[in-house]
């Protein structure tokens, strides 16, 4: 209801993302957080979740995940470490294909 009435609700484009997530419909998680991205691109949150969404795709996009853990973390985010070397582990997954 509150995205029918208003297409800029940072909160409520991020909650739903939340909740995409949540769900394993990472796809549409991503299309929350990317509108909330382009209505607020200094939300580190945001950008963080973004990532994590990009990673958890079939075929994660790796790239995607690393610009938006380096904007989180620039912005202020404490970036797991556990989750660093798991993003270096798909990386060097991806370089042996």
């Amino acid at each position: 209801e509150t995205i029918r009435l208003d297409q800029n609700n940072v909160k409520a484009h991020y909650n739903i993302g939340i909740q995409y997530g949540k769900i394993g419909d990472f796809l549409s998680a991503i299309d929350e957080f990317k509108k909330v991205v382009s209505l607020k691109p200094d939300y580190p949150e945001a950008h963080y979740n973004l990532a994590i969404s990009y990673l958890g795709l079939n075929m994660p996009d790796i790239g995607a995940a690393k610009l938006h853990l380096n904007t989180a973390e620039r912005l202020g985010y404490k970036i797991d470490y556990a989750l660093l070397e798991h993003l270096k582990k798909l990386e060097l997954d991806e370089d042996k294909r």
